[in-house]
């Protein structure tokens, strides 16, 4: 599957022409030269054309060749240099977007990747840096409310020891015992694949859940659904599931006590229990690369310590095998990520 994931990137509100006919000629030309020449000889190329265009410097068209030429060192470093070195590619990147960018959700999510990363090390801060990553007036609030937060990596079936608890699922599963409430957040590209689909599927979910919650900005949500608040995120850095329904439970209720199984930030060979629906048709190799290509366009360290910022304004019950996990520093989360992915498979 060389490249068929590419897809270029660009920015996005006023000023910003997309589907002009030279900015689609641009844009069409990138994703297809990735995708047919691979990334090195298309950056040759879009570095080429950057350096013939210098007349160009302020325009849209000349920030989306160094927006993808940064995307596209970004990609190359992870197979070439390992996911470690590959940092400082993307601090460069968001150096370029918070310079260059007129769009403001852009140069926000650039300056929050690089003030996360400045807290642990990973980057020495050029600007005035956030200090955390979640507004800190939602934190001052608090609930006795008790959360179970089960992911796709557990080892066994949801514990009875916390039925009393919100149980908390990122994908619809078989329950073999009752817990006091259940919650789902379901991500867009399940809701759009097959829960939009499927009116009989809707009904059972909603008679299944208390809550239903979807990642989706823009599809059309059944009755009973409800959108879920989205944290930034854009071409840089996105929080992935665990990252989202921390956020999300925190704007609602706050602080809160929690039990949280099943995420070990795809450090396990075997990524998914056998429990988990994950894409039906995908073989190992193929789903592997589709992990390290979520892992790269979401970025696997901005994740990792966003999530351990939100669990520092949380009480953790038991979770011993996450709690050691989310103890690491970045670096050797890194370090441990390089040994388990095969990031090779994006070339």
């Amino acid at each position: 599957m060389k490249n068929t994931f590419f897809i270029e990137i660009y920015d996005t509100g006023p000023g910003y022409h997309n589907k002009s006919i030279l900015i689609k000629f641009l844009r069409v030309s990138i994703r297809y030269s990735a995708r047919l020449l691979g990334y090195k000889k298309t950056l040759f190329l879009l570095e080429l054309c950057q350096s013939s265009l210098q007349y160009l410097n302020k325009s849209y068209f000349n920030y989306l060749l160094g927006l993808n030429i940064s995307c596209i060192k970004h990609i190359i470093s992870l197979y070439s240099i390992g996911i470690e070195s590959s940092v400082s590619v993307k601090n460069n990147w968001s150096e370029y977007v918070l310079a260059q960018s007129k769009n403001y959700k852009s140069r926000v999510n650039a300056r929050m990747y690089l003030s996360l990363l400045s807290r642990h090390g990973l980057y020495k801060p050029k600007f005035r840096k956030f200090d955390s990553v979640i507004n800190q007036n939602l934190i001052k609030r608090s609930t006795d409310k008790k959360f179970y937060i089960y992911g796709p990596n557990a080892e066994n079936s949801p514990n009875t020891k916390y039925k009393d608890y919100t149980l908390v699922l990122s994908k619809d599963i078989e329950l073999k015992n009752s817990f006091k409430e259940k919650f789902l957040f379901s991500n867009s590209h399940t809701f759009r694949s097959s829960i939009s689909k499927d009116s009989k599927l809707q009904s059972l979910l909603v008679n299944k859940y208390d809550k239903v919650m979807v990642n989706c900005l823009h599809s059309k949500l059944p009755s009973n659904f409800e959108r879920a608040k989205f944290p930034i995120g854009d071409n840089i850095s996105s929080p992935m599931a665990l990252g989202r329904i921390l956020y999300n439970l925190i704007h609602q209720y706050g602080r809160f006590t929690c039990v949280i199984e099943g995420f070990d930030f795809y450090l396990d060979n075997k990524m998914y229990s056998s429990y988990y629906p994950y894409r039906a048709g995908i073989n190992s190799t193929n789903i592997e690369q589709v992990i390290c290509d979520s892992l790269r366009t979401h970025d696997a360290v901005y994740n990792f310590l966003y999530v351990k910022e939100l669990c520092s304004y949380l009480d953790i019950n038991d979770s011993i095998s996450f709690n050691q996990l989310i103890k690491m520093s970045g670096s050797k989360y890194l370090m441990k990520l390089d040994e388990v992915r095969s990031f090779d498979l994006l070339k």
